[in-house]
């Protein structure tokens, strides 16, 4: 399976099309009523407009669900003539009504006057591709499998998408909510184990912190949800995830085992790197607890790229290679909790790019001391790494 549902293909496909059209702003048409669903993200993350061309499919007359051509809302019709060959039908037959409606749309848009078309899909079969270029300036594949069967198999949920719930999302779309950002539910396979995460990406997203939570809390825990908001807010994407299993989570020893939790923290990272456009954008650490020795120690052995830590009532002392973490980190401790002082104390001298700030234990005080770090770390970054805003 390559996508959850349509919504998460949806945004994928964003991602893909962002460098593309940064700059403009494009008209996005979806073919209702499976392309909304996809079409939607992509129209709310590019900041443009979404409406939608109707086209039908025309199914064989021996089996309708069989498509041999298709008819747009103006009457625009494409036809599969060597399927037609084979199945000895008459095109006089066939003009009527036809299937493949994405060929009948693109022939409606350009009887409109429409003067550049780019298509863009999810996944699609390599012939496909080349049956739609001919017909427009550019086509945009998410995923490209070597071996294509139906559209569904790359879906967990594909489901058919009613009336109402295409009424609601080109509503939504059209008069979008204030916040810049949009989330979604992820589900990352790391070694035959799905950990569920909420994946957030504002519009202009500057870099990506991933929490790493310590024992005792979760993806859903108050605090990192408000903390992530605030991340979102101030222009970062972030990765909310559970580094274990509900089952995983009941063993003391594997709450405690930062090597396990590290390889954890790597693998999400490298899921994250890979989905497409997303790889452009640094990745930053916030760890709290336990979680704090896992982001520590995965930098210094699996993810030396990582630009920044930020370590908040954390237990570093738990992580053995601390003098390999090359991220600039900084340690927030509460000025309450003498002993988290001394931990803390003991592992700034080992990380060579590390400081301890001791302060009040206030939610703003460390939303702020956390942005003010990962933006100042980020702008340096930029600027040794040549990399443009």
């Amino acid at each position: 399976m390559y996508f959850k549902n349509r919504e998460q293909a949806g945004v994928f496909l964003a991602n893909t099309l962002f460098e593309k059209f940064k700059k403009r702003k494009p008209i996005i048409v979806a073919i209702p009523r499976g392309g909304v669903p996809v079409a939607q993200p992509i129209a709310y993350l590019l900041d443009s407009p979404l409406t939608i061309i109707s086209a039908r499919r025309v199914g064989s007359p021996s089996n309708q669900e069989y498509g041999i051509g298709a008819v747009s809302e103006d009457g625009q019709v494409w036809m599969d003539y060597q399927e037609l060959g084979v199945l000895k039908i008459e095109q006089s037959k066939i003009d009527q009504s036809v299937d493949r409606t994405m060929l009948a749309a693109i022939r409606s848009l350009k009887a409109k006057g429409v003067k550049e078309i780019t298509i863009a899909v999810p996944v699609a079969s390599e012939c496909g591709i080349d049956l739609v270029r001919a017909e427009v300036d550019d086509v945009v594949s998410a995923y490209t499998p070597t071996y294509f069967t139906a559209v569904a198999k790359w879906y967990e949920d594909f489901s058919q998408v009613e009336d109402k719930e295409v009424l609601r999302l080109l509503e939504m779309a059209n008069n979008p909510p204030v916040k810049d950002y949009f989330a979604q539910e992820v589900e990352i396979e790391v070694e035959g184990v799905k950990l569920m995460g909420t994946l957030t990406l504002p519009k202009n997203n500057k870099a990506w912190i991933i929490f790493a939570h310590g024992s005792g809390t979760s993806r859903n825990s108050k605090k990192n949800i408000e903390l992530a908001t605030k991340f979102n807010e101030a222009g970062f994407g972030t990765l909310l995830f559970d580094l274990l299993t509900e089952d995983e989570g009941r063993f003391r020893a594997t709450v405690f085992d930062v090597d396990f939790l590290a390889h954890r923290l790597s693998m999400a990272t490298r899921w994250l790197k890979r989905q497409d456009v997303w790889r452009q954008k640094p990745i930053g650490y916030f760890g709290a607890s336990t979680g704090a020795a896992a982001a520590l120690e995965s930098c210094a052995l699996f993810e030396p790229d990582i630009f920044a830590v930020v370590s908040k009532s954390g237990r570093p002392d738990l992580a053995k290679s601390l003098k390999r973490v090359n991220a600039p980190t900084l340690l927030i401790v509460s000025e309450k909790d003498k002993q988290e002082i001394e931990l803390n104390e003991y592992a700034r001298k080992l990380i060579p790019q590390a400081k301890l700030h001791i302060i009040p234990d206030d939610l703003e005080q460390v939303l702020g001391e956390s942005k003010d770090w990962f933006q100042s770390v980020l702008n340096r970054f930029r600027k040794d790494h040549h990399v443009d805003a």
